[in-house]
């Protein structure tokens, strides 16, 4: 609804800008250059009839009317331009305000429609499909832990292979709950406290069965969705 009131509003503001420009330069003829200046004159003489007091005084002929040109230059031009220069702007930040919504609504007609196969509430889920323990590794005698390889399937078209400790050492994918270790549920690596894991998920299309690697920042990587 918004892209199509946007598109209703540029496909009549810019021919009328085209078509204001054009008159106003007398391009389409004195008589049309005319009618724009009075509708321009319009607030102008709208401001005076509200307040007749800003209205210029005569200065012809100016040997006559010396206190008139005083009067015109310290009070009345003051006056004129501390009221009716924020009328002006203000008419004109109406009409910029709408040209420029109308330019954010007419961008969304295009926007990309497949970041919208994702729901917005992040509605993926994973399965696990094989865990498979690696090779025992040793940061110290009393310190061990062994790599578990996890393959996960998402119901967004992926598998993630992914390469944690088989302990509560790897702090960085999972948490404790109710006195227990319970790790992420989305893919996640890392390298645990006693050296058990990895910092690479590998990535597989399951429609292509492209995949690729995705390098770990040194203490874990976690596809957040």
């Amino acid at each position: 609804m918004i892209c199509f009131f946007s598109i209703i509003v540029i496909a009549i503001y810019l021919p009328l800008s085209g078509y204001f420009f054009l008159c106003m330069l007398g391009w389409l003829g004195l008589e049309k250059q005319a009618k724009i200046q009075h509708w321009l004159k319009i607030p102008h003489d709208w401001v005076d009839r509200k307040i007749p007091f800003l209205k210029f005084k005569n200065t012809k002929p100016i040997s006559k009317n010396f206190p008139n040109i005083i009067e015109n230059i310290f009070i009345k031009f003051p006056l004129n331009f501390l009221i009716k220069v924020p009328i002006v702007l203000l008419i004109s930040a109406i009409f910029i305000a709408i040209y420029f919504y109308a330019i954010i609504g007419v961008g969304s007609c295009w926007e990309d429609k497949a970041v919208q196969l994702v729901p917005n509430n992040y509605e993926i889920t994973y399965k696990i499909i094989s865990k498979e323990k690696l090779d025992k590794v040793c940061v110290s005698k009393d310190k061990c832990s062994t790599t578990v390889k996890k393959i996960l399937s998402s119901n967004d078209g992926f598998l993630f292979e992914t390469y944690i400790s088989d302990g509560s050492d790897s702090v960085w994918c999972g948490t404790w709950s109710d006195n227990e270790w319970v790790e992420s549920i989305n893919p996640c690596s890392t390298i645990g406290d006693y050296g058990g894991g990895g910092e690479n998920i590998i990535v597989t299309n399951k429609i292509n069965s492209i995949n690729k690697v995705i390098t770990g920042n040194g203490t874990q990587l976690l596809r957040m969705i």
